[in-house]
């Protein structure tokens, strides 16, 4: 078992969070901001590892998607540790440690970070509200 499948075990709609988080991971590998940028609410807060400053423009979160896939492919999003809780209704908070992994020189290098996603049950699906990470100490 994962550590996100654990953290989410015995959800109501952990299976349908799992699947929302894997389309990140998968579009995260490969940096399709058309992806990514689908898994995200309107509207939502997105401060990513190396920004000096959080977004809510789409296009920001898109920008720094497309600065983040310039180089050093294929890329890989690991969950490390995550806990889980559900804060209210539809919502589930997220928090952990995380690990970025990209080639360098054909070599697999890891930044390790840590993370919090507060996710949004949306009409039609989970989508990301917002999105915090940071290198870890």
């Amino acid at each position: 078992m994962s550590p996100l499948e654990g953290a989410l075990a015995g959800m109501k709609e952990g299976q349908a969070i799992l699947g929302l988080l894997a389309r990140f991971q998968a579009g995260f590998a490969v940096m399709d901001q058309a992806a990514l940028l689908a898994c995200f609410a309107p509207g939502a807060v997105f401060m990513g590892t190396t920004m000096p400053a959080p977004t809510t423009e789409p296009a920001g979160i898109a920008a720094y998607f497309a600065a983040a896939g310039a180089k050093d492919m294929p890329k890989r999003l690991e969950f490390e540790q995550v806990t889980a809780m559900e804060v209210g209704e539809g919502l589930v908070l997220l928090a952990g440690q995380q690990s970025f992994w990209r080639d360098i020189d054909r070599e697999p290098r890891s930044t390790p970070a840590r993370f919090t996603l507060l996710l949004r049950r949306e009409t039609e699906a989970w989508r990301i509200l917002h999105f915090h990470s940071s290198a870890r100490p």
